[in-house]
């Protein structure tokens, strides 16, 4: 039994690892507020430009849906819509990041 245990553990471990290099921006959690066309703003505030051809992955993506963010490189992100079958598409910073101020 230890020795599952152990392989499970190991096999997440490396599966974690591959998905996440070193020295990479961390993922985030967040939920969807809209997408529409190009444009997904999210609850945090965050809004992103989807690269060209990912209208058909977002057309069924909805208000509400947990999705994961994880940085690429530069302003360029992954969004995973973890409630549509982990559907993902690549997309850049459409405006600073959101501050809470007002001015």
């Amino acid at each position: 039994m230890s020795r599952i245990f152990l392989a499970a553990w190991l096999a997440i471990g490396l599966a974690n690892a591959q998905a996440q290099p070193s020295g990479s921006p961390p993922c985030r959690g967040d939920k969807i507020l809209n997408a529409a066309g190009l444009l997904i703003t999210l609850r945090s505030g965050q809004a992103y430009n989807a690269y060209p051809g990912s209208q058909a992955l977002m057309s069924m993506w909805e208000p509400l849906d947990k999705v994961t963010v994880c940085g690429i490189g530069g302003s360029a992100v992954q969004i995973t819509d973890l409630s549509h079958k982990n559907e993902t598409v690549k997309a850049f910073r459409a405006y600073p990041q959101n501050t809470g101020s007002l001015i």
